[in-house]
C-alpha cells in the first residue's frame, strides 16, 4: 500500500514555487518535505538558494497549517545584496579644524539676536 500512495498521491511534500520579485520570473519549483519549511513566513525569513541569500517578501499562504493542507506554497523573494562597509560614506568624520571667516560689520542691522544659556 505504501508504494501505491507514493505513485497516486498522498504525498507529504509541499510544492514550493520560488518567484523573483524584482522581475516576476520563476526561480524554480521544488517538492519539499514540511520539515524543511518554517511554521510561518510572517516573520522575516532568509533562504539560501544556489549559493545566494534570498529574503522572503511574501508567502502565499504564510502559515504552515494552510500550505500543508493545500500542498502548495508560493514564495516571492528578493536577492539579498551585500555591500562593502568601506563604500559607506556616512562613517567618515565630518568635523573640520578650519575656523570660519569672520568680519566686524554686521549683515543685518534691523533686529537684535540674543542667545540664552539654554540655547
Amino acid at each position: 500500500m505504501g508504494i501505491f500512495n507514493k505513485i497516486f498521491g498522498k504525498s507529504n511534500t509541499v510544492r514550493v514555487q520560488f518567484i523573483d520579485v524584482s522581475n516576476g520570473n520563476t526561480i524554480g519549483i521544488s517538492e519539499m518535505p514540511p520539515e524543511q519549511l518554517p511554521e510561518t513566513f510572517e516573520i522575516s525569513t532568509t533562504m539560501h538558494l544556489d549559493n545566494e541569500d534570498w529574503s522572503v517578501e511574501e508567502a502565499i499562504p504564510a502559515n504552515s497549517k494552510d500550505f500543508l493542507q493545500s500542498k502548495t506554497l508560493t514564495l516571492k523573494m528578493r536577492k539579498v545584496e551585500y555591500m562593502d562597509p568601506k563604500d559607506i560614506l556616512y562613517t567618515l568624520p565630518t568635523i573640520s579644524n578650519e575656523i570660519p571667516e569672520t568680519s566686524n560689520s554686521s549683515l543685518f542691522n534691523d533686529f537684535e539676536f540674543s542667545i540664552l544659556e539654554d540655547d
